[in-house]
C-alpha cells in the first residue's frame, strides 16, 4: 500500500547499504520521497547501485560527530537509522557495539536535537528481536529485555538514550524490532540464502539441529512496518515490534526450501553446533503494531521463500555479502 505523505519528503538514511536499509531506500524512492543515505565510502554502495542515480550519497560517519554536519543543511523530515555494528553475525568487539550501536546513535540525537532537526517528525531507530533474549512464547514491547549479546545489549541501550532524548530534547523517536528477516539480496553467510544457493547447486547443506522457533517475516513487510512506524503521529515515543506473530521451526523452513526448489540436496542436520547463548523460541506478539500502526505481516513463509529463491535463481553471481 502506497504511503502519501512520503512523497517529496527529504528523509535521512544510516545504513542504507545493508540488506534491509537498501530494500528500505528502494520503496521510499518508489513512494517519491527524496533520499539521502549516509555512506563512510562512496565506492562501496553494492546493493545501492540500481538506484545510483535517484539518490543522494552523503559521506560521513555516525562515530565521528563532525562528520555529520551536513545534516544540518538537510533539515530531514523523516530519520531512518538502520546503521549498526553487530547485525549480522556473532561479532564480539565490545567497544565496538558500544562505539557505533551507542555513540553513534547519540551523535545522531544530538545532532537532531539541533537546528537540523527543525523539521524532523520521525527519528526511527531499528533494535533487534534478539533484545528479549532467553524466554517462551510471543514476545510483547512491555516484556523485560534480557539481551544474551553485547550486539542486543548495545541495542536495548540505544532505545533507553532514544527515550531520553525524546523527553528531554523533544527529538521525536519511534523503535521498531524486526524478527527474523529474510528476502532478496541478502547476505551469502545467513541461514536462509546460504540453504537456498546449496540447494540450488545441489550440495549438501551442514546444520545444527534447526529446532530452534522463530518468527519469519520478509523484508519487504519490515520496510512496510517501518514506514508505518514512521509515519503515524501517534507512534512518536514508541518501540513496535515488526513481526508475523507465527512460530516456525527452522528444521521446517529449510525442508520448504529443499521442496520448492525441487533440490536433492540432504540437510545435514546436527552436523554443526548450536551456538553459545542459543535462542530457542523468538516470535513476535504484533498486537500492538495492528492496533497503533494498522499494520500486519502480509506475506505467507511459503510465498516469501519463493519470491527470495527465484531471486537467488536469477542473482546467484552478484550477491551482497552482508
Amino acid at each position: 500500500m502506497s504511503i502519501t505523505c512520503l512523497e517529496d519528503s527529504t528523509v535521512f538514511v544510516t545504513g542504507g547499504t545493508g540488506f534491509i536499509g537498501s530494500h528500505l531506500v528502494g520503496r521510499l524512492l518508489k513512494e517519491g520521497a527524496r533520499a539521502h543515505v549516509l555512506v563512510r565510502d562512496r565506492a562501496n554502495i553494492g546493493r545501492l547501485e540500481p538506484y545510483r542515480h535517484q539518490l543522494s550519497l552523503v559521506e560521513g560517519d555516525i562515530r565521528q560527530a563532525d562528520s555529520l554536519v551536513v545534516g544540518e543543511n538537510l533539515k530531514p523530515e523523516i530519520v531512518f537509522h538502520l546503521a549498526a555494528y553487530g547485525a549480522e553475525g556473532p561479532r564480539n568487539s565490545v567497544s565496538d557495539a558500544i562505539d557505533v550501536n551507542v555513540r553513534g546513535l547519540c551523535n545522531l540525537l544530538t545532532l537532531f536535537s539541533g537546528d537540523a532537526g527543525e523539521k524532523l517528525r520521525a527519528f526511527l531507530c531499528t533494535g533487534t528481536d534478539f533484545e528479549y533474549g532467553i524466554g517462551d512464547g510471543p514476545r510483547s514491547e512491555t516484556d523485560e529485555l534480557s539481551p544474551p549479546n553485547y550486539y542486543a545489549a548495545s541495542k536495548s541501550a540505544a532505545w533507553h538514550f532514544c527515550q531520553a532524548f525524546h523527553e528531554m530534547n523533544g527529538v521525536p523517536v519511534v523503535g521498531v524490532r524486526p524478527f527474523f528477516v529474510y528476502g532478496p539480496n541478502h547476505g551469502v553467510r545467513r541461514l536462509i540464502p546460504y540453504t537456498i544457493i546449496k540447494a540450488l547447486s545441489g550440495e549438501d547443506i551442514r546444520l545444527t539441529g534447526c529446532t530452534q522457533v522463530r518468527d519469519f517475516i520478509l523484508v519487504s513487510d519490515v520496510v512496510d512496518g517501518m514506514l508505518r512506524a514512521a509515519t503515524t503521529p501517534t507512534a512518536i515515543g514508541q518501540v513496535f515490534n515488526i513481526g508475523s506473530g507465527v512460530g516456525v521451526p527452522l528444521r521446517t523452513a529449510i525442508e520448504r526450501i529443499i521442496k520448492l526448489t525441487g533440490a536433492m540436496s540432504r540437510p545435514l542436520f546436527g552436523s554443526i553446533p548450536y551456538r553459545k547463548g542459543e535462542i530457542w523460541d523468538l516470535r513476535a506478539n504484533p498486537s500492538k503494531s495492528q492496533q497503533v500502526l494498522g499494520w500486519s505481516a502480509k506475506t505467507s513463509l511459503d510465498d516469501g521463500l519463493k519470491q527470495t529463491i527465484a531471486w537467488y535463481r536469477e542473482n546467484v553471481s552478484c550477491m551482497g555479502v552482508g
